[in-house]
C-alpha cells in the first residue's frame, strides 16, 4: 500500500466566530493534502469550571480523529466551543455539583477556561469508516494515546467519573502517524461570567511540526 506523506498547511474557512464575552468560539479549517490521503489528528482538551480562581470542576479528554481527503486533496475541521452548549454556564455547573454532593457554589466571581491542542500528520486508519462518515470519525486509539474522557468533581475527595467524548462520540478503530513531519495548533478561552468577559488566543492556527513516530502519550 502506498502511504501518501503531503501535507500542506491548513488554512482557516469563513464563517469565523471568536466571542468570548459570550463564552463561545468557531473556526473551520480546510485540510490540505495528497487526493484521497487520510490525515490523523490527536486532540487533547480541558475544560475548567473555576470559583475566585480555584477549580470546582475539571472535563479532560484526549482522542484521535481521522479525515479522508476528498479528489482534491481537503476535508473541513471544526474547532469550537461553547459555554451554554456544552453545559458550562453557573446554574449547570451548580446541578452538576448537587447530584454529586459537592459543596454548592459561593457568591463567585466565576470563570471557564478551555485548553485545546492539536497533533495533525499524515497516517493511517484501521476500521475507518465503520461508523458513520467513511471521510472522518473518531478513533478509540490515536497515534500517541488511546481516546479517553473524565470528569473531576472538586470537594467530593476528588472523584473521576467517566465521562462522554465530545459529541457523545464513541471511538472506533485505531490511528497512527507515518512519517515525523506535520502541524500542531493550540487555543485557549477564558470567559467571565458575571462581568461577560474574556479572551481567545490560537497562537495563530497552525504551525509546523516534527513527531517521533510512536511518540509519548499526551497524559490527561
Amino acid at each position: 500500500m502506498q502511504i501518501q506523506l503531503r501535507i500542506d498547511m491548513p488554512t482557516r474557512l469563513a464563517g469565523e466566530v471568536i466571542d468570548p464575552a459570550a463564552g463561545r468560539y468557531r473556526q473551520c479549517y480546510l485540510l490540505r493534502g495528497a487526493p484521497g490521503a487520510t490525515l490523523v489528528q490527536q486532540v487533547r482538551a480541558e475544560v475548567m469550571f473555576c470559583e475566585r480562581g480555584q477549580p470546582r470542576v475539571v472535563y479532560r479528554c484526549t482522542y484521535g480523529e481521522y479525515f479522508e481527503l476528498d479528489d482534491d486533496g481537503t476535508h473541513p475541521d471544526r474547532h469550537d466551543f461553547d459555554v451554554r452548549r456544552n453545559g458550562w454556564t453557573r446554574n449547570a455547573v451548580a446541578r452538576l455539583l448537587a447530584r454529586h454532593g459537592a459543596p454548592p457554589l459561593g457568591r463567585g466571581p466565576f470563570s471557564v477556561e478551555v485548553h485545546k491542542s492539536f497533533a495533525l500528520a499524515p497516517g493511517i486508519a484501521h476500521a475507518a469508516g465503520a461508523r458513520g462518515n467513511r471521510r472522518f470519525g473518531v478513533l478509540q486509539e490515536g497515534p500517541f494515546c488511546p481516546s479517553h474522557a473524565e470528569l473531576e468533581v472538586i470537594g467530593v475527595g476528588a472523584a473521576r467519573y467517566q465521562a462522554p467524548l465530545p459529541g457523545g462520540s464513541v471511538g472506533c478503530g485505531s490511528g497512527r502517524f507515518f512519517g515525523m513531519r506535520g502541524f500542531t495548533s493550540t487555543e485557549t478561552l477564558r470567559h467571565q461570567h458575571i462581568t461577560r468577559t474574556g479572551s481567545f488566543d490560537d497562537c495563530g492556527g497552525y504551525r509546523p511540526a516534527s513527531f517521533a513516530t510512536g511518540g509519548a502519550c499526551w497524559a490527561l
